[in-house]
């Protein structure tokens, strides 16, 4: 996100959005601990793998899908990269 947006401001933004979706908006476990005063109460089922299990969702399979959507939409919006790599 830095080599194509320049900045580190939205790889935060999206950090947060993500641990505030998941522990206050959705009420799942982010990194194993549930938040208080969650918004709705989720109930997971299935395979670890799928789900995360105690993790949360950031334990499964999921968290790469949405991850490579996103990297996949962040190369479409900025396709010029910024900071290039230099031969060493």
């Amino acid at each position: 996100m830095i080599r194509r947006t320049g900045t580190l401001w939205f790889a935060l933004g999206y950090h947060a959005a993500w641990d505030w979706a998941e522990t206050f908006f959705y009420g799942t476990p982010d990194s194993g601990l549930i938040g208080v005063g969650h918004f709705l109460n989720t109930s997971v089922q299935g395979p670890h793998w799928l789900t995360g299990g105690t993790a949360g969702p950031e334990g499964s399979v999921v968290v790469f899908l949405v991850s490579g959507l996103c990297a996949l939409l962040i190369s479409l919006r900025f396709p010029k990269v910024i900071y290039p790599d230099y031969p060493a």
